[in-house]
């Protein structure tokens, strides 16, 4: 899906590092190269959704809380300002990614936003390009058994409450709240590539 991205911007890794390193926050490596590859522009995966990851967003959001109180806590940093539910972090240990800040006394409870980098930004990019690589879709309604419709050679992405299931030229994106499943199907083409 990257080769429809073609308005991203990379970053200088040294000057990520460093920044971090001046400001003495620790970090993760697949954080690093995230901010490296896609932090030079708000491109359009990002803006979409109105999701700022540029690195000189991430700076100036630590700089303006250096004042107050260290954002976030030890342990997570800032991978992107949403302009509905403000800055998502994600976690060092882990590599999960939430829209929750923990507190000194009061940990994140519950599942993250994203288990991880990749599903984070494959998230963007679907919901950007999937018109270049959708033939065609089709919406059912009060699934519960999602079994009649997945193979066991499935990949899983959970994310924002919803599943997202990738089968055999096919995007399955169920919404569990309402046990609608929205089946698109990937053009020959596209899925030819993805598997070369």
């Amino acid at each position: 899906m990257l080769e429809y991205a073609d308005d991203i911007v990379p970053v200088e890794r040294k000057q990520v590092t460093d920044f971090f390193e001046e400001i003495n926050i620790s970090y993760r490596e697949d954080y690093i190269d995230f901010l490296a590859k896609f932090g030079g522009n708000y491109s359009k995966m990002f803006q979409r959704f109105e999701f700022d990851c540029t690195f000189q967003e991430i700076k100036e959001i630590y700089l303006e809380n250096a004042v107050y109180d260290p954002v976030p806590p030890d342990g997570y940093c800032i991978i992107g300002n949403q302009l509905m539910a403000d800055a998502f972090i994600i976690e060092n240990d882990t590599g999960k990614i939430f829209n929750k800040y923990p507190t000194e006394y009061k940990p994140i409870i519950g599942k993250a936003d994203f288990e991880n980098i990749d599903i984070f930004l494959w998230w963007f990019l679907y919901g950007t390009y999937s018109d270049n690589f959708i033939a065609n879709f089709s919406l059912h309604e009060n699934i519960v058994n999602l079994d009649k419709y997945l193979t066991s050679n499935r990949i899983e992405l959970i994310f924002y409450g919803t599943k997202y299931f990738i089968d055999e030229g096919k995007v399955y994106i169920y919404y569990e709240n309402s046990h609608k499943l929205y089946i698109h199907i990937l053009t020959d083409d596209f899925v030819k590539r993805l598997y070369e």
